[in-house]
């Protein structure tokens, strides 16, 4: 979690080589993972892929191994580990570690462009970890809140929330988690385009010298780096974080990193390798990054204009719209649409479905009241009371535009089938 050498890296590797558990005992795992996730990466890797997650196992060795695929960048492979150890430690009622993993899952998610499940686990990893006494585990959810708003393009949130926890952290110490401000703050800017914000932000996770430094972390934000640094002027520093980013992904082998780097690659090339690239990157490894996959989508067609060839990017830039208007981030549809307005094209926009009006709690509360959970069951399962949650359900019917229980199944469905 901090940022030690690489001479106490390799001392903690090897004493944990030596202890006689097997290879994939789920400590030893998030010891070499967390230890040194740019050597033991492809290892841990390798391992994990080779397990799954039974949900009637210890939920806290499926947490450890959830945690794992997470420090080696492995977040595909995390989160149905860290699904199944919140549902088992919700179960056991371990609200400590409950609000740990429920962090955990939210920054998965959110790698994975799945902001739904992002933002609800982050706002109940902040609200339990708050109980329970574990202030760090709240920012670090809140965080997580902040990176989703920052790249839906809701900026005052995000700015709001990255503010706040960095007044909590400095106070504390608490130098290495800085680099999750800058990121939230700076991976929002990057996506929208505000290139030289965003380069200042997300530069100070991989200074050596800065208080945000933070190399794990920044390995987050290279891709984004990449493209920030390439279009506010910094090209130096572009190709020396594509640089970066090509070794790592070369000794971890990790989907998440290759990914990132055949997105980052066009952003660089010349012109005449340019296209092959684009395609190269659509046609292999961002199925699982589809919030990747729309950016590389929208500069694409951005790129076919500047290459004059108007109808030719209108294929792109539709495709980013869709892809952006099912992932609910209307910043970056919008700006799509404008792409395809300037390219000759009208393109309306999205109209807002019933869950953009719920949040992150309500959300919740309905999915388990539409799936014939009680409030009582539904109370057990949040450590709500059943009034409470009776309370979220009576304000959430008028947003949905519906009058009893019965027919939220139907208006939540119909809401996700027209975001698919």
């Amino acid at each position: 979690m901090g940022n030690p050498t690489q001479e106490t890296r390799d001392l903690v590797v090897a004493a944990a080589e030596r202890l006689q558990v097997a290879e994939d005992d789920p400590a030893r795992l998030a010891v070499l993972a967390w230890a040194d996730p740019v050597k033991r990466g492809a290892h841990v890797m390798q391992r994990i892929s080779q397990m799954t997650p039974d949900a009637t196992g210890d939920p806290a060795a499926l947490h450890l191994v959830g945690t794992a695929a997470a420090a080696v960048w492995a977040f595909d492979l995390s989160l149905s580990f860290l699904i199944s150890a919140v549902d088992g430690l919700r179960a056991q009622g371990r609200l400590g570690l409950l609000a740990q993993a429920l962090v955990a899952q939210s920054w998965a998610a959110f790698h994975l462009a799945k902001e739904t499940l992002a933002v609800s686990a982050a706002d109940e990893a902040a609200r339990l970890a708050r109980e329970t006494g574990q202030s760090r585990w709240a920012l670090a959810a809140e965080l997580a809140r902040a990176a989703v708003a920052g790249e839906r393009g809701d900026f005052e949130t995000a700015g709001a929330l990255a503010d706040q926890a960095e007044t909590e952290l400095l106070p504390i110490g608490a130098h290495a988690m800085l680099s999750l401000v800058q990121f939230a703050r700076g991976r929002g800017a990057v996506a929208h385009q505000l290139y030289s914000d965003g380069f200042d932000h997300l530069q100070r996770i991989l200074d050596p010298i800065d208080v945000a430094y933070h190399p794990f972390v920044g390995a987050w934000a290279l891709s984004d780096l990449v493209e920030a640094a390439a279009f506010s002027g910094n090209t130096d520093k572009a190709r020396l974080c594509l640089q970066q980013l090509e070794s790592l992904a070369t000794q971890t082998s990790g989907a998440f990193l290759r990914a990132t780097l055949s997105y980052a690659r066009p952003l660089l090339s010349s012109d005449d390798e340019a296209e092959e690239l684009y395609q190269t990157a659509l046609s292999t490894g961002l199925s699982n990054w589809p919030c990747y996959r729309g950016r590389l989508l929208l500069n694409y067609g951005r790129w076919l204009r500047r290459q004059r060839r108007v109808a030719d990017s209108r294929v792109p830039l539709r495709a980013a719209r869709e892809n952006f208007d099912a992932l609910a981030f209307g910043g970056l549809a919008e700006a799509a649409r404008q792409e395809l307005r300037a390219s000759g094209e009208t393109s309306i926009r999205r109209a807002p479905d019933a869950r953009d009006h719920l949040t992150p709690q309500e959300l919740q509360i309905a999915q388990l009241a539409a799936s014939g959970l009680s409030n009582r069951e539904i109370g057990q399962r949040l450590y709500l009371s059943p009034r409470t949650v009776g309370s979220h359900l009576y304000r959430m019917f008028p947003k949905l535009g519906i009058s009893s229980r019965s027919e939220l199944a139907s208006v939540l469905s119909a809401a996700a089938a027209s975001a698919s």
